[in-house]
């Protein structure tokens, strides 16, 4: 079973893309890898409802949905068999539009059908409170505070025993918990968030329930807040009323050794959908149509590296694609690199665009947020609009491929880019905020 192909089937009529998005998110993030994701829109190709839910799908999820759109609204029962004749898998599974699966749904139901005298498996479903969760109030309140706010007066005790000039809470749970205990606490204390603002509080999957009434509520009590990027800091002052100051993190590594003009391409993350690799697949494939003239590498290891290691011959690229596994030599790969690829659909601050500028590796991506501090395009890199899709990314780096006077250009400007995210120039941000903050 465990490479077993799964077609799931989502049909949809008159929903907010706020709910279809959750809907396909929950599908995309099973913990099982072989799923084909069908999106079958009955609202009828002359609805406006129709242009919009198909802009926003494709700029969302590119490839990871296939979209299939009634020419005009048939009803329920007929999109679930369009659905079903267009799969591909060897299981069928039905998901309505306002609905969510668990992670482990599909791997779950999967292990029933070991047993051949079984032909269906179904299960039972929750009510999902958006506000209280699964549970009801009266069962949560007491619960979250045992599971988030463990007994505060040792935690008080200690610190203040210990005279500490600063107490920094790592990642968004230990600074809610500093923020909790702060008013108790001689020293000053300080949270550091390592993730995006997008991935914490606008992403299906959250970190930990009830995160954005938490950080309301407490996190105006530290002395300061220290995110990754620019402009998380209004976000954070606006949502949060909380001071937040931007310190980025530093370069992995200093390399002597940098990168030359060529046609070999690289991209680096693990093997999991949010990285985006079936998208660059497919860039790469429409790449041998401007260009053939190539080499890629990919390193890494996940959940997709059968399911992509077989689209890789699926699309012809076998003999220019080349599958690294697990790196710890980061800068020998880069050296005989040219061109850094990016096709994540979200990230935190990505410390393989750092590497990449480190080593004067002009980079190729498209336009998350993510990226909006590290990469200017045009300077030190190309950056691919999500509605231009797999073939906009393969036409940016045919683009660079070709021109070798523009990546001497984002070559140079790499490397000064760089420069700013050395060791010495973060640890002096930390110590004039420690510094100041302290005065």
């Amino acid at each position: 079973m465990e490479n077993t192909l799964v077609s799931a089937i989502i049909t949809t009529y008159g929903r907010p893309f706020s709910l279809v998005k959750r809907a396909i998110d929950s599908v995309l993030h099973q913990t099982y890898p072989h799923i084909e994701l069908i999106l079958v829109d009955d609202n009828g190709k002359n609805s406006s409802l129709h242009a919009k839910l198909l802009h926003q799908v494709t700029a969302t999820f590119g490839d990871h949905v296939k979209y299939l759109s009634n020419t005009h609204n048939q009803g329920g029962q007929f999109s679930r068999n369009r659905g079903f004749w267009e799969s591909r898998g060897e299981f069928v599974a039905f998901l309505d539009d306002d609905d969510v699966w668990l992670p482990n749904k599909i791997a779950t139901q999967l292990q029933f059908f070991t047993n051949q005298d079984i032909g269906l498996v179904s299960c039972w479903g929750r009510i999902l409170n958006n506000k209280t969760g699964l549970l009801n109030h009266q069962v949560f309140s007491p619960l979250m505070k045992l599971l988030y706010f463990p007994p505060a007066q040792p935690l008080i005790t200690f610190f203040n025993e210990q005279n500490f000039d600063w107490i920094i809470g790592v990642e968004g749970w230990r600074s809610v918990l500093l923020a909790w205990l702060a008013p108790h606490l001689q020293a000053k204390t300080a949270g550091w968030q390592h993730g995006r603002c997008q991935n914490y509080f606008y992403l299906p999957r959250q970190y930990y329930f009830q995160r954005r009434s938490l950080f309301q509520r407490y996190l105006k009590q530290l002395d300061t807040y220290v995110v990754l990027a620019s402009d998380d800091v209004k976000t954070m002052e606006n949502n949060f009323h909380c001071r937040v100051q931007q310190i980025v993190n530093p370069r992995t590594f200093v390399s002597p050794i940098k990168v030359h003009y060529g046609r070999n391409l690289l991209a680096v993350g693990r093997l999991e959908p949010v990285k985006g690799y079936e998208r660059l697949l497919y860039s790469l494939a429409y790449l041998n149509q401007l260009n053939p003239e190539w080499q890629c590498e990919i390193a890494g290891t996940g959940s997709q590296a059968k399911t992509l290691t077989t689209l890789c011959q699926q699309l012809d690229l076998a003999m220019q694609v080349h599958f690294l596994g697990r790196v710890t030599e980061m800068p020998t790969v880069f050296a005989r690199s040219s061109v850094f690829l990016l096709t994540s659909y979200w990230e935190g601050m990505p410390l393989v665009i750092l590497e990449a500028l480190e080593m004067g590796c002009p980079v190729v991506t498209f336009d998350i947020p993510a990226i909006n501090d590290l990469v200017v395009d045009g300077y030190n890199g190309i950056v691919v609009p999500q509605s231009a899709g797999s073939q906009g990314f393969a036409q940016a780096i045919a683009w660079l491929l070709e021109d070798q006077q523009l990546w001497e250009k984002l070559h140079h400007n790499a490397l000064q880019e760089a420069t700013k995210y050395s060791l010495d120039k973060i640890i002096s941000k930390w110590e004039s905020l420690l510094q100041v903050e302290s005065e």
